[in-house]
């Protein structure tokens, strides 16, 4: 399951600091080598992904607001032209099937 503030939160561009389970959101984020994952549940993990990300927003590494490349994947439109090609096929295999 991922909350639909993730798909928000991609289209800022900005580093993002999820505390997530084993999952589709933990994956997704990982993509972003700017971003860092956290046990929700573990007070160490927090504060070391905290910490990692200080230091990097310090350096300056992470000044820049960057789409990574899956955000467009989460776009309405592009939602909207992937649920017309799963129905196109659906309608296409049971016309098939009638046949």
């Amino acid at each position: 399951m991922v909350p639909g503030k993730l798909y928000e939160y991609f289209a800022t561009g900005r580093p993002i600091l999820g505390l997530t389970p084993e999952g589709d959101a933990k994956d997704w984020i990982a993509t972003d080598s700017r971003s860092r994952t956290a046990n929700p549940c573990s007070r160490e993990s927090i504060s070391s992904a905290l910490v990692t990300m200080h230091d990097e927003w310090s350096r300056g590494l992470t000044v820049e607001s960057v789409r990574i490349p899956l955000a467009p994947t989460f776009t309405r439109s592009q939602q909207t032209a992937q649920l017309v090609e799963y129905l196109k096929q659906i309608v296409a295999s049971r016309t098939t099937l009638s046949c």
